[in-house]
């Protein structure tokens, strides 16, 4: 019986507390609805309608008043019936039916990134931080939040078309007037859809009779931009390359992306006529030239004395080249001596290069100085020698006695001229143009930038590259690059290296890298950065292309 007492106490104390509980809460009365959705900030850098980024926006309306709510985002691929959750806002007030208080949730970075498909999104409305669903709205209310296409940034690569304009031959030299060049230029314009990209050419050729083209040349690389004329680029096919016997010859041009040894697209015989039967032939089958060469001027610009001596480390050594008639393809030889000296040494000889009559848009010039040989502190006489593409004699010559501005010209050393009085640092370092084809984070190709800096002044450097495994203590040389110069803080003077094709390619592997600064013909130490300097010398991800 005391039992039963007990229990009856227990049920009148649940009764009255159930009687004294507080009134509802008017807000559970309150109607909750999502007015609106929709899309905006889309990206879809390949064009394909699947976006790796999409903005969506809701308008969250309330009956009465203002409110608290929490939206949470789910999803599910197009066709299947289980959603996910994709994200949850943080608590955000709505105030009546009011437009203003819209909000929107990115889908795609930095929220998570959707593989390549189609999804359904819906909405569902929480008051506050509470698990009741006040309201939901999917694709049944909206259809714009159905069967909408999604993929990750790496499958939204922009499909990238490369093409070969035109090719072309100017600068043709033909002596004995049979239609056989010893010597012409080949020109193209390489094309791209969209954007700068670096790549390299290579060229092949074959007899006209044959079926197999055989490499000629390979370019350096170099930028191409969209359909601009800007960026073509020229080979010579003679002197100072191979020269070609006497025949008709047809020609191949193969563009490869920068790091890549798959070529994007070729140019031959087959696809452009100014490729096929071209005639050449050896310059000892060409006979002899007619044409008279000038010197027409010499000066100097561009000199860096940073010490105010009147010696200079480097100054620019200007000429201009006439000839008696029409366009020819010559190159320069350029000798020095100290002006008590009686006796001429060679400085530097030039590529090829064109001169048209009497010109003065083809005037060139020579960097005296670094980075070129360096001259030690004293005066200096110059003798300038002109020769024809592919030949060896002489066909003009200018030295002091014709043009006084190569007489007794003052230079000194570098460190003769306060550089080891100055400070250099490495202001910065980064990465650019990374290539990675099949998206695993490790990269065939990346170009290494970086920004050296020095106090005061001009001065010539060149950059020692060091690589090494993450997990090792031991660097090995990369690259060394020529030398160039800074100027101050300048950021003008950046400059890049190739990590990959056409330089070492490295394992699939992470590296740590170092950079240093040095003088040219100098072995000091200006100035260091590794990871502990710089983070993004640290921890880099490579791989083979062929691991690509």
């Amino acid at each position: 019986m005391r039992h039963f007492t007990f229990g009856l106490l227990a049920a009148t104390i649940f009764v009255i507390s159930a009687c004294e509980k507080s009134p509802s809460d008017p807000a559970d009365n309150l109607e909750y609805s999502v007015f609106e959705t929709w899309w905006d900030t889309d990206v879809d850098s390949d064009n394909d309608g699947y976006y790796q980024y999409k903005e969506l926006n809701f308008d969250v309306d309330v009956s009465s008043g203002s409110e608290l709510v929490t939206v949470k985002v789910y999803y599910r691929v197009s066709g299947t019936t289980t959603y996910s959750l994709y994200t949850t806002t943080p608590e955000f007030e709505i105030t009546d039916y009011s437009y203003e208080d819209a909000k929107w949730v990115a889908i795609g970075a930095p929220n998570t990134e959707l593989a390549h498909g189609t999804y359904d999104f819906m909405i569902k409305v929480f008051r506050g931080t509470s698990t009741t669903v006040k309201a939901e709205y999917g694709p049944d209310d909206d259809s714009t939040l159905g069967q909408v296409g999604i993929e990750s940034s790496a499958e939204d690569t922009p499909s990238v078309i490369y093409s070969i304009y035109n090719a072309w031959w100017t600068n043709e030299v033909d002596n004995d007037a049979d239609y056989y060049y010893q010597y012409a230029r080949l020109n193209f314009d390489a094309d791209v859809s969209s954007g700068t990209h670096t790549v390299y050419a290579k060229i092949g050729y074959k007899s006209s009779s044959s079926s197999v083209y055989t490499e000629y040349y390979t370019t350096p690389e170099f930028d191409i931009t969209e359909s601009a004329t800007s960026d073509e680029q020229w080979v010579s096919i003679g002197s100072p390359n191979l020269e070609l016997s006497h025949g008709l010859y047809d020609f191949r041009i193969e563009l490869f992306p920068a790091g890549s040894l798959t070529a994007v697209v070729t140019a031959d015989a087959e696809d452009d006529g100014d490729l096929s039967s071209e005639a050449f032939e050896f310059a000892a089958e060409d006979g002899e030239s007619t044409e008279t060469y000038t010197v027409y001027n010499a000066w100097w610009t561009d000199a860096v004395d940073n010490d105010s001596d009147g010696y200079t480390w480097g100054r620019n050594l200007n000429m201009d080249i006439d000839c008696s008639d029409g366009t020819h393809d010559i190159y320069v030889r350029l000798l020095y001596k100290t002006s008590a000296s009686g006796s001429y040494t060679e400085y530097f000889t030039t590529g090829v290069f064109s001169i048209t009559d009497y010109s003065t848009g083809d005037a060139i010039w020579i960097a005296v100085g670094s980075p070129n040989a360096e001259l030690s502190n004293s005066t200096y006489d110059f003798k300038i020698e002109v020769y024809k593409s592919g030949g060896s004699t002489v066909m003009v010559m200018a030295d002091p006695d014709e043009d006084s501005d190569l007489n007794d010209i003052a230079f000194e050393y570098v460190i003769e001229d306060g550089a080891l009085d100055q400070s250099f640092t490495v202001y910065n370092s980064w990465w650019t143009d990374s290539v990675d084809s099949d998206f695993d984070g490790y990269d065939r190709y990346a170009k290494l930038t970086s920004d050296i800096d020095v106090a005061s002044g001009i001065y010539p450097v060149s950059l020692k590259i060091w690589y090494k495994l993450a997990t090792s203590t031991t660097y090995t040389t990369y690259y060394t690059t020529p030398a160039y110069k800074i100027s101050n803080s300048s950021e003008a003077d950046e400059i890049w290296v190739a990590i990959g094709s056409p330089n070492t390619e490295l394992s699939h592997n992470i590296y740590d890298f170092k950079v240093e600064v040095f003088l040219p013909h100098n072995s000091g130490v200006l100035a260091s950065s590794d990871k502990n300097s710089d983070s993004d010398l640290g921890s880099q991800p490579f791989e083979y292309s062929s691991e690509d």
